[in-house]
């Protein structure tokens, strides 16, 4: 029931007591408690009909911070975002609730949420991810979509704590509000997977730890038997390959194969750019629907991915979406300086 009532219906529980109704009955009516009834009545036998009426603005107290200790929270948050309220309270040397300061970063729109996770990327990383976007801005979809996205993904059960980040509600990607990506955790699994614009290829099951031989070994007998299966040389003489800069890609024996492969093109990858890859949404789905209190072995993590993999088959649209997100990704890291995309 209301315990701030309106001017209107204080009247009216006056003018009912006025009129000889008993408090029960004026409560019943309004309705509000009698407690609610009892101080009505008395203020109106204190203060007349003045006291009835609301003398604050809004009907709400008298402001407890002044506009520079409000610039000051904010200030403290903007300088230490993954601090806490009292923190901020303690650094802007401000005397007033946490709650009172949680109210004054929503007004200036800076509000709590879990902070995005990415790679950290250096001056010259970004240099490298505006330079690719530069040159493959005028890469055809069709070039796109014959283009064989390969990527491999260790799955772990991490313990990490999730923490929070104070900031506004469009600076999720800003340097200052992202949490640097790292691996850890109690089990951990390994796959390796290949998809194009228009098919979902294979997906295998790999050491945590690959070694250039292990990869090589998938490269001569799933790559490469998988893609010609589906593209016939005929169709794609040339097979454009993406995979990104890790040691079993780029060592001595990897590139060997390559050269011994003429038919194969490497895209010239940048480095630090998984949210380029498309692959990686893949990978980002089976991470979403994973429920570590259930799949808390490998085995059942394994068939988690696979279980993902194989609806992804049934939904033809997902890749087409992929492939039409490239142009934005090129443009984001272009808009953004070389930072990351949302994707």
């Amino acid at each position: 029931m209301p315990q701030n009532l309106c001017p209107e219906i204080r009247g009216r529980i006056v003018g009912q007591w006025q009129a000889g109704r008993t408090v029960a009955e004026i409560a019943a009516a309004i309705p509000c408690s009698a407690k609610t009834v009892r101080r009505w009545i008395q203020r109106f036998i204190d203060g007349g009909d003045h006291a009835l009426h609301d003398h604050r603005h809004n009907n709400r107290g008298p402001r407890i911070t002044r506009a520079e200790e409000d610039e000051a929270i904010v200030a403290a948050v903007a300088e230490q975002p993954f601090g806490s309220v009292q923190e901020a309270l303690n650094a802007a040397n401000v005397q007033v609730s946490e709650r009172t300061a949680r109210r004054r970063l929503n007004a200036a729109g800076y509000h709590c949420y879990r902070p995005a996770r990415k790679i950290m990327l250096t001056p010259v990383n970004r240099e490298q991810r505006i330079a690719f976007a530069l040159e493959n801005l005028v890469t055809s979809r069709e070039e796109w979509e014959a283009t064989i996205w390969t990527d491999e993904k260790v799955f772990v059960s991490s313990a990490d704590r999730q923490p929070h980040v104070w900031r506004q509600r469009d600076q999720r990607l800003h340097p200052n509000h992202v949490v640097p990506l790292h691996r850890s955790g109690r089990i951990s699994c390994g796959m390796w997977g290949w998809i194009s614009g228009t098919a979902i290829g294979e997906l295998v099951e790999i050491p945590p730890r690959m070694n250039s031989a292990e990869y090589i070994r998938i490269l001569e007998d799933v790559f490469l038997p998988s893609v010609r299966a589906i593209y016939p040389v005929e169709d794609m003489p040339v097979i454009r390959l993406v995979q990104d800069n890790s040691g079993v890609h780029t060592s001595r024996e990897t590139q060997q194969w390559f050269r011994n492969h003429p038919e194969i093109q490497l895209i010239n990858w940048p480095a630090r750019s998984p949210d380029l890859n498309l692959i990686e949404n893949v990978w980002a789905q089976m991470v979403r629907r994973w429920e570590p209190r259930r799949e808390r072995t490998v085995a059942a993590l394994v068939n988690h991915a696979r279980e993902i993999w194989e609806e992804l088959r049934l939904r033809p649209d997902y890749l087409a979406n992929l492939i039409d997100s490239i142009p934005n990704r090129l443009n984001q890291v272009i808009d953004r300086s070389g930072y990351w995309t949302d994707y």
